[in-house]
């Protein structure tokens, strides 16, 4: 869930939501023949973002629903449709999200008809755009609680609700604070311009060796006080450090975590503190170590092999 109003003017969940606002404003206008809702009394609205050749196009869907035995179209298998009719040729790489919206209908008698949104895609409809999601990964789909376009929700079709209820906070839907680009929740690259999340770059963890250690010792030994780093360290050899050296060590991890100018996001989360005021490391943290690691395997064996090449046969 975001505030519409503090997204950026080059987000393209912005872009989207400003699309479906004029297309509210439009609909509000003419209205909707009764004929085609006769069956829900229900009138909702779908607007596909299409991309093709770096130029954004968004395509209007309405449902209808008449009560013949053929079924219904939904807003968002209409609006998929009409890009297909109106752009000859395009693919699912093309289609980025999708926005889906109820409104009042004015032919419905007061008081019968409650909204649903936020309105999630049906399940023929979740089938239509989990085929479009293999083609382009980044697809994600908008919906709003209410007609003010106060806020804004963003779902990714593979996300169950359950699972983005239960997401870690760092590893939620993020943007990339490079190139503004908006990212799916758990993905490690940016799709924008494929820098890691994860890379010493990006969160500006510090490098050192002190660092690294501190880091494996809560990740093998799981939330520890001062005094339990400490000795992890010393029983794992990796050398003492003083308590002014290894009280700036910790300070250090636990404040890298920033707060983006732009979006107010907060990314480089290393180290945080549970209930109990004990040092633990966050997923980014466990993500950056694994990262860590290959890197350190690859110069290692680098090492290994020019070892190899330099030795007489």
């Amino acid at each position: 869930m975001r505030s519409v109003a503090d997204l950026a003017v080059s987000d393209p969940v912005g872009k989207l939501t400003r699309q479906m606002q004029a297309y509210l404003k439009w609909h509000r206008k003419f209205g909707a023949e009764p004929f085609f809702h006769r069956k829900s009394q229900r009138v909702v609205l779908a607007l596909l973002h299409v991309e093709v050749d770096g130029n954004s196009q968004y395509m209007r869907g309405i449902n209808s629903e008449v009560s013949l035995p053929t079924g219904a179209i939904c807003a968002e298998r209409a609006a998929i449709v009409k890009a297909r009719t109106d752009l000859p040729g395009i693919r699912r790489e093309h289609m980025k999200g999708i926005a889906v919206l109820e409104v009042a209908a004015d032919f419905a008698a007061p008081g019968t008809v409650s909204l649903n949104n936020p309105l999630p895609p049906c399940g023929a409809c979740r089938e239509w755009l989990e085929k479009i999601q293999e083609e382009s990964r980044g697809f994600y789909v908008l919906t709003y609680p209410d007609l003010t376009f106060s806020q804004v929700h963003e779902r990714f079709l593979f996300w169950s609700e359950e699972e983005e209820s239960m997401q870690p906070e760092d590893l939620g839907p993020w943007t990339c604070r490079r190139c503004g680009e908006r990212n799916a929740p758990m993905s490690s690259e940016c799709r924008g311009c494929t820098v890691s999340r994860f890379s010493l770059l990006y969160t500006r963890a510090p490098s050192e060796q002190r660092f690294y250690d501190v880091l494996r010792a809560l990740q093998e030994g799981g939330p520890m006080s001062m005094e339990g780093v400490r000795s992890w360290l010393v029983t794992a050899h990796r050398g003492p450090q003083s308590d002014t050296e290894l009280s700036r060590t910790l300070q250090r991890l636990e404040k890298n975590a920033r707060e983006d100018a732009r979006t107010g996001e907060v990314y480089g989360r290393l180290v945080s503190r549970d209930g109990r005021g004990l040092f633990c490391v966050t997923d980014t943290g466990m993500r950056l170590l694994e990262r860590w690691n290959s890197s350190k395997g690859v110069q290692r064996r680098v090492r290994e092999l020019a070892a190899a090449a330099a030795s007489p046969q």
